[in-house]
């Protein structure tokens, strides 16, 4: 074997001394550090993490630059030796678009402020701050605006989160302000990002952020959590905010320089449609090959 390219974990290629292109979002102590329970463990008792620390100082491809600085911290990875390459929009379906048909196609009022989430729904993608963030809209002076939530309950918390968000609905009086949307398939959610004016990203912890970048390519102002990857996504004051995390007042001023201030919002847009146009599939897709093909000029690995 010339290398192995490894979805998540990369103990095939550890086993044959070979050369490993993985995704380190997906790593154990990444996820564990993040909060998802189980995979550190499972690793250490069941295949050895030591295996998973010197798959690392072969070649392994990161999203972002931040994922260089976690391989380094937590694998004791070569920064020479991680490529980056970060994963793609597809413009075919997540570009600009009317805003106002956007909305009547969902059955959306035309009027009026809405904001967008669109994520998981378990603790660590934050939909607790957006809610809390829409109700201190109306002390600052915006009062009206919308929220949709699109997603399902993902992980052993999901359900609990659930309904958990619905009574902080109903606890900040928002039952009527709120839609709960069921999770879209990938090709419909273009017209969920262009009927909204804002996409809200209030992650406690994210490894990429592509919900960020899906809003950004359709000329949606983001403003999300400076966290992880969305550090990266998000320009901070030019095609979005970036906010320290779980700050909901922070989140609440941010939405408000937005949605107050339109054409800072249409400039945003523009902005961010504009930056997202450099992450494609194609790029991509280019960028691992050149990786691949690069890994082929070394000796080859022989199976016994």
């Amino acid at each position: 074997f010339a290398y192995v390219s490894c979805g998540t974990w990369s103990l095939v290629g550890l086993e044959l001394a070979a050369p490993v292109i993985d995704e380190p979002s997906r790593l154990a102590n990444f996820t564990n550090e993040r909060g998802i329970d189980g995979t550190t463990r499972y690793l250490r008792n069941v295949m050895g993490l030591w295996l998973l620390q010197e798959s690392m100082r072969t070649w392994s491809r990161a999203g972002l630059v931040v994922e260089v600085d976690d391989l380094v911290a937590h694998y004791g990875a070569d920064p020479n030796r991680v490529e980056i390459v970060p994963p793609g929009v597809d413009g075919a379906f997540f570009s600009p678009g009317d805003r106002a048909q956007a909305r009547r196609a969902l059955g959306l009022p035309v009027d009026g402020h809405l904001l967008l989430f669109v994520g998981r729904i378990q603790p660590l993608k934050g939909a607790d701050v957006a809610l809390r963030s829409l109700a201190g809209l109306d002390a600052i002076g915006l009062p009206g605006a919308r929220l949709v939530l699109v997603g399902g309950p993902s992980g052993p918390k999901g359900e609990e989160e659930v309904l958990a968000l619905r009574a902080l609905a109903s606890a900040l009086g928002l039952v009527d302000r709120v839609s709960f949307v069921a999770p879209q398939p990938h090709e419909a959610l273009s017209s969920y990002y262009r009927a909204a004016d804002c996409c809200v990203v209030p992650s406690r912890s994210e490894s990429f952020g592509l919900v960020a970048l899906e809003a950004a390519a359709c000329g949606i102002p983001v403003v999300a959590s400076d966290v992880g990857g969305l550090s990266t996504l998000v320009e901070d004051g030019s095609t979005g905010f970036l906010v320290p995390e779980g700050t909901v007042d922070a989140f609440g001023s941010r939405l408000a320089a937005v949605l107050g201030d339109p054409a800072r919002a249409a400039a945003m847009g523009a902005a961010a449609a504009a930056r997202a146009r450099a992450y494609t599939w194609p790029i991509a897709a280019a960028r691992l090959r050149r990786l691949y093909d690069d890994l082929t000029d070394r000796s080859l690995v022989t199976c016994a």
